[in-house]
């Protein structure tokens, strides 16, 4: 169960990117969608879209923290929403760009 806390935050990202890693290497899928569900709140808790364009070239060399800079995460509760703040805040030195 996910609820918003920055080990969740680590885990969503770890489990994302080796996901993405996996899709990506099928030339045609240029985007991939990954919906985290809270089935005890029966809710959404994150959505984070992941477009293989505004990646860099050399995407799948980086750590999963630096991947996670380039995707687009929205949280799904105002709870998760605060977590997702300070996990970007403490890892802001993980976005290359």
């Amino acid at each position: 169960m996910f609820w918003g806390g920055a080990q969740d935050w680590n885990g969503v990202a770890t489990t994302m990117f080796n996901l993405s890693k996996t899709l990506f290497q099928r030339k045609d899928i240029a985007q991939v969608a990954f919906v985290v569900w809270n089935k005890e709140h029966t809710l959404d808790w994150a959505r984070i879209e992941v477009d293989r364009k505004k990646l860099p070239k050399n995407w799948s060399e980086l750590t999963y923290l630096e991947f996670f800079s380039y995707t687009h995460p929205i949280a799904g509760t105002l709870e998760a929403d605060k977590w997702l703040s300070e996990f970007y805040a403490k890892y802001s030195s993980a976005n290359p760009r």
